[in-house]
């Protein structure tokens, strides 16, 4: 999972898109994992909620939240447990409002790729040993 968020941060930094063959490759190697890992597919589907209301805001707001960002969180739940997508979120989006904090002081207006926030609570999971 994080290799896989690392490569969607950087496709999110450098084009501000996701290309569809990663979001696949994602899925199929989640896929394979979830599979062999006996996970009930209930399980995954609840572990996917927050993916799916991520979804649903980005339709509302008409993409003021990236598609692409609900995606990942949904492809997600095939990797990990709903207490580490939470905390994937979480810390994601708390990142992401520092430095959105720290570019309104500096005057700087271009949005944030919120992807690109993901590796670093995929990168503390997997220091600390919790995945």
């Amino acid at each position: 999972a994080f290799l896989f968020s690392l490569g969607f941060a950087v496709a999110d930094i450098r084009s501000r898109t996701v290309s569809a063959g990663l979001f696949a490759a994602y899925f199929i190697a989640g896929t394979v994992l979830a599979y062999y890992s006996e996970r009930e597919l209930t399980d995954v589907l609840f572990c996917a909620l927050p993916g799916f209301l991520l979804l649903i805001l980005s339709f509302l707001s008409g993409g003021g939240i990236g598609t692409g960002d609900a995606l990942f969180f949904i492809l997600s739940s095939l990797y990990l447990n709903l207490s580490r997508i939470l905390f994937v979120f979480s810390v994601s989006f708390l990142t992401a409002g520092i430095m959105s904090l720290f570019l309104i002081i500096r005057r700087k207006t271009k949005p944030l790729p919120y992807l690109a926030f993901i590796p670093l609570p995929l990168f503390l999971l997997v220091f600390t040993g919790a995945v």
